[in-house]
């Protein structure tokens, strides 16, 4: 919090406008926007919500089906499940651990039919295919190219869950509009953050008229409580919106900080045989919102525990949601590396706060614990 956070929270106890209505949730969100470029958007309390309310403006009905990645945050999936519908997991590509946009164009190719009315349906399960959610994972782009094209072909919408990848791009355009509707995150550990708080980003009229409708309760407009559907309480406060403009005014340092960080970690790992770095950009310019790097399973939980034990916080990264309890018996497609790949994988430090030397320490710490592991389990075969 180093930017006119305290000032602008100031400004809103100071004028009175604590809640969803105030000059700077309308400031939010046009900033929001221009950062994108889309022509709207619209703040939610948090990702989840903006999730919702965008697969429920695009038309996802109980009983649909929406392809979604194994490899992500549970709240992606849960989305699907808020609007009665249910997920379709996808493997992720091994090296950015987004969905991979060649199993997707199988999908469509092998096992869906168009019906007479243009519906596109899973010949295994009788859904109706609603959407794609394609998601960003750790801020590194999907393969929107191939999801996009598709999808499109088929005539299902993208939603892109790019909950944590405000200040990405790919293809030299920010992320959030290659789809019909795009979904960003400003929770506690974003890049930019409200506290809590989300938006829903496009440059369809009539779903952004809908996504705002649909956040506020669905009420008219007016000071009558007069609603026409079942509504939401999904809208962003002005004080969490106040704290959000501080923190957008200072994404571009923020994104070339995180940047520096991660250059600096795949420095430390380049030659390591146990250390590996994820995430690639051939078309794509990632935040570096988180750094992860791949070590052996089995070394995974000891080195946590190292760390901690230095002072140092990492964290194990998703599960994949298909092996969760209440996924476990949704459709899946075409899983092959998510679940050989995600017990390896690891969070390490990356704070846009955080100085060379911290990294310095953690990688070298990291490399120490791995490289030390090796020798020991090579000693043991001997």
């Amino acid at each position: 919090m180093t930017g006119r956070e305290e000032e602008y929270v100031r400004s809103c106890i100071t004028d009175g406008f604590v809640s969803s209505v105030g000059p700077f949730v309308t400031r939010f969100e046009k900033e929001v926007a221009a950062i994108v470029g889309s022509a709207h958007a619209v703040a939610t309390v948090n990702g989840t919500a903006a999730l919702h309310l965008a697969l429920l403006a695009c038309g996802v009905m109980p009983g649909d089906a929406v392809l979604v990645p194994t490899y992500t945050f549970i709240a992606t999936a849960n989305a699907v499940r808020y609007c009665g519908a249910e997920p379709v997991f996808f493997d992720c590509n091994p090296e950015t651990l987004c969905m991979d946009g060649a199993h997707v164009r199988s999908y469509f190719a092998t096992r869906c039919v168009r019906k007479a009315d243009g519906a596109i349906m899973d010949r295994e399960t009788g859904r109706r295919v609603a959407a794609v959610l394609p998601v960003h994972v750790f801020g590194q782009p999907a393969d929107l190219a191939a999801i996009v094209d598709a999808a499109t072909s088929y005539g299902v919408p993208v939603v892109e869950d790019a909950a944590g990848a405000m200040g990405s791009r790919y293809d030299g355009r920010h992320v959030g509009l290659f789809g019909r509707v795009g979904c960003f995150s400003f929770n506690g550990n974003k890049i930019v953050t409200c506290g809590g708080g989300g938006a829903v980003v496009t440059n369809d009229e009539r779903i952004a008229t809908l996504v705002r409708h649909l956040s506020t309760q669905a009420k008219r407009s007016g000071i009558a409580y007069d609603h026409d559907a079942v509504g939401f309480n999904y809208r962003l406060t002005n004080i969490q919106a106040a704290l959000g403009t501080a923190q957008l005014e200072q994404l571009d340092a923020k994104v070339e900080r995180k940047r520096a960080i991660a250059a600096r970690y795949r420095a430390h790992f380049a030659s390591s045989a146990s250390v590996r770095c994820l995430g690639v950009e051939q078309r794509g310019r990632a935040n570096a919102w988180l750094m992860t790097v791949r070590v052996d399973p089995d070394t995974r939980e000891g080195l946590l525990a190292a760390l901690a034990c230095d002072g140092i916080e990492a964290r194990p990264a998703y599960i994949p949601l298909h092996t969760l309890p209440m996924y476990q018996m949704s459709p899946t497609f075409a899983l092959e590396h998510a679940t050989r790949i995600a017990p390896g994988c690891v969070n390490l430090p990356c704070s846009a706060d955080l100085t060379d030397a911290l990294v310095d320490r953690v990688a070298e710490r990291v490399q120490m614990y791995c490289n030390e592991r090796v020798v020991s389990s090579q000693h043991r075969s001997a």
